[in-house]
Formats: C-alpha cells, sequence, structure tokens
C-alpha cells in the first residue's frame, strides 16, 4: 500500500487483484529495477518496511484488516518472500521475523523505549514465521540466481511468465540449478495449477504433495526445482 493512506491496500493485502500498473512495479522491483529511475540491481533495495514507520503487523492492522494474526503472518510472509526473491539488495525491518508490533506506531523515531523495543515472546508465538524467515534468507543469501550485478544478466537469466496478477511466476536460472518462484496474492481464488514435473524446495505453507492438479491457495510461496 501506498503511505500517504493508512487504509491502502498492496498485492500482498489487497483481498481483490491490485492496478495493471501496481502489478507492474512489483515485477519491475522483483528484475531489479526501480521504476524508471534505473535497471542497475546494485541501486536497487527491495523492501516492505524500515525503522521509522509501522512494523508489517502494525501495516496490515491499519488497512482495516480485521482477520486472526495466523492469517496475518501468511501476508506478512508473503510480502517478505517477493522481498527476498527479487534481484538487487533485500531489506527488512528488525523484528519482521517475529511479527514485530509498535502497537500501531507509525512514527517511532521520539518514541519509548518500550515501543521500540524486539518483544522476544512474539519469536515463540510465531516460530514458523521464524523459521519461514530463515529460511527464504538462506535462500537469498546461496542461490547466485538471486544475485545478478547487471540488467543484462537478469535479462538472460530470470523469465516472468504469463499470469493473472493474483500470481507471480518467474524462473531464475543460476549456476548449478534453476528455480521456478510463485507467489499467490491475497486476492487469489484458489487456483489448481499443474506441479507434477517439479520438486518443492520451500514453501511458506503446507498444502500438500505436488501433483498435476495442486491446489495453489492465497498468501502462499513456492520455490519449485524442475525433475
Amino acid at each position: 500500500g501506498g503511505l500517504s493512506d493508512k487504509a491502502d491496500k498492496g498485492w500482498a493485502t489487497n483481498p481483490t487483484e491490485v492496478s495493471e500498473a501496481d502489478y507492474a512495479k512489483l515485477t519491475s522491483g522483483i528484475l531489479g529495477r526501480t521504476s524508471s529511475y534505473s535497471s542497475d540491481p546494485l541501486k536497487s533495495t527491495a523492501y516492505v518496511t524500515c525503522h521509522d514507520n509501522y512494523t508489517l503487523y502494525d501495516r496490515i492492522v491499519a488497512t482495516g484488516y480485521e482477520g486472526s494474526d495466523e492469517s496475518i503472518a501468511e501476508m506478512a510472509t508473503l510480502a517478505n518472500s517477493v522481498v527476498f526473491t527479487s534481484q538487487g539488495t533485500s531489506f527488512m525491518l528488525a523484528g519482521e521475523e517475529m511479527l514485530r508490533t509498535k502497537d500501531g506506531d507509525n512514527n517511532s523515531y521520539k518514541s519509548s523505549y518500550k515501543v521500540n523495543e524486539l518483544d522476544y515472546s512474539r519469536l515463540i508465538t510465531f516460530e514458523k514465521v521464524y523459521e519461514n524467515y530463515k529460511k527464504l534468507i538462506k535462500l537469498k543469501t546461496t542461490f547466485d540466481g538471486l544475485q545478478y550485478k547487471t540488467s543484462e544478466d537478469i535479462k538472460n537469466n530470470v523469465t516472468l511468465a504469463e499470469t493473472a496478477k493474483g500470481i507471480i511466476d518467474y524462473t531464475v536460472k543460476g549456476s548449478n540449478k534453476t528455480y521456478r518462484i510463485i507467489h499467490a496474492a491475497s486476492g487469489l481464488s484458489d487456483t489448481t495449477i499443474d506441479l507434477s514435473n517439479y520438486n518443492l524446495v520451500f514453501a511458506t505453507k503446507d498444502n500438500g504433495a505436488l501433483s498435476s492438479s495442486y491446489k495453489l491457495t492465497r498468501n502462499t510461496t513456492l520455490v519449485l526445482e524442475a525433475k
């Protein structure tokens, strides 16, 4: 969502599909481009939250979303799944791996220590989120296909599939392996896809074994490798 209105919803929080323009900006970021400013991935930073503004948990709540913490956890994990499977530098606010909250404070530079502290009890409550973030960070830092340094390399090795705007589907070639990465947004209706020719590398949600009629559910990220 935008910064001008806390109720603005983005690709990971919108119950309906986002606009064509917003989808184009999102996929551009995944490819390490900063809109019209630069196509150099070394000048691109992907992130959804930073130090002074809302935490991701608080940002989702601020949109008016009244779902469970489990659903918020799925949306937050989806958002940072996109961040950590993008080209360029990936960045996140400390504490997002345990759904940090500042109790809705959206400008905490002058707020109390209590507001800004990291509450490690949430690490226990949201252990699944923490484990998913560990796996995403490991993927970003060990798979060279997510570390290209030129736009030409990205053009030659990253292929974005044509899909409905509720799904982002792209193939990334590394030096020794090729991964297919699928993100399914909050606005996606459950969709059946053929994944029978893939092995699962990583999934943010357990939706059962891969098959020719795999049910792709909303708020899901999959990393796959062809058999």
